[in-house]
């Protein structure tokens, strides 16, 4: 996210912590359903 005016330093920490947090829980999650229903995985995408 690109903000038109500088963000606090905390809030920029607080983004910065929850997305790792998103991709780290999303990857394997998304690896898991793939392995699982390749079928049903390429009907969604």
């Amino acid at each position: 996210m690109i903000m038109p005016m500088p963000m606090p330093m905390a809030m920029a920490t607080t983004i910065t912590t929850m997305t790792t947090a998103i991709t780290i829980i999303t990857a394997p999650m998304a690896t898991f359903i793939s392995a699982q229903a390749p079928p049903a995985w390429q009907l969604a995408t």
